[in-house]
C-alpha cells in the first residue's frame, strides 16, 4: 500500500537535498514553481532528470551546471503542455465541427437511387433486402 503525499516545495528541496547533497535557495525552487505554472510534478520530474543525468555524467555536474539543467527540463515540459492544451483545444474543436455535420445513417441519401430512408430500391447494392436470402424463401 502507497501512501501518496502533495507535493510541497519544502519536500522538492528534501529531495533535492537526499539526492545531491548542496541544496539551493527555496527562492530557486519557488522559481521553478512559477516557470511550471504551479505544477510541482514538472519540478519533481527536473529533479530526476537532472539526478540521471549527474548520476550518468558520473556525478561532475556542478551545482550550476545542475540548476541549469533542471531549469531547462521544466521550460521544455511547460512548452510541450502549452502545445498539447493548444492542440487538445483545435482537436476538439474540430471534433465538434465533424459531430455538427454527421447525418444519421437513416437519413442519408443512397448514393445509387437517392432514396431516403424507407424508400430504397430493391435494385440498390447498399439496400437490397437480404433478411430471407439463404433460407429458400425469394
Amino acid at each position: 500500500m502507497f501512501i501518496i503525499y502533495p507535493i510541497t516545495i519544502e519536500g522538492l528541496m528534501e529531495s533535492w537535498g537526499r539526492v545531491f547533497g548542496e541544496t539551493p535557495d527555496r527562492a530557486q525552487f519557488e522559481l521553478w514553481a512559477l516557470m511550471a505554472d504551479g505544477n510541482l510534478q514538472f519540478v519533481s520530474d527536473a529533479i530526476v532528470s537532472t539526478a540521471k543525468r549527474d548520476f550518468s555524467t558520473g556525478r561532475k555536474m556542478s551545482l550550476d551546471a545542475r540548476l541549469r539543467f533542471a531549469s531547462g527540463v521544466i521550460k521544455i515540459k511547460s512548452a510541450r503542455r502549452v502545445k498539447n492544451d493548444a492542440n487538445r483545444a483545435a482537436a476538439q474543436e474540430e471534433l465538434r465541427k465533424v459531430r455538427a455535420v454527421v447525418v444519421p445513417p437513416d437519413r442519408r441519401p443512397c448514393k445509387y437511387c437517392d432514396a431516403q430512408s424507407e424508400a430504397y430500391s430493391n435494385t440498390c447494392p447498399d439496400h437490397v433486402d437480404y433478411q430471407f436470402k439463404g433460407r429458400g424463401n425469394q
